[in-house]
């Protein structure tokens, strides 16, 4: 998890400093599982981990559902 905050935090300030805006969703691929990360205001992530890559599509969604009821 760790290691992960310091790719998210590298990647957040990649985004801002070629000026495509805030980081709201990472997603990694690997060969045996996909991990998403969503930004949940201020400054926390939704992290998601599975090993079906067929389903990336539903898992963002719930994914962005989970993050904007946290963040309320």
């Amino acid at each position: 998890a760790g290691e992960y905050a310091t790719l998210l935090r590298v990647a957040g300030s990649a985004s801002e400093d070629s000026g495509a805006g805030d980081l709201v969703e990472n997603v990694l691929v690997s060969e045996r599982s996909v991990m998403i990360a969503r930004t949940v205001p201020p400054h926390h992530y939704v992290i998601l981990l599975f090993r079906s890559q067929e389903q990336i599509g539903r898992a963002r969604y719930e994914l962005k559902k989970a993050g904007s009821e946290i963040g309320n």
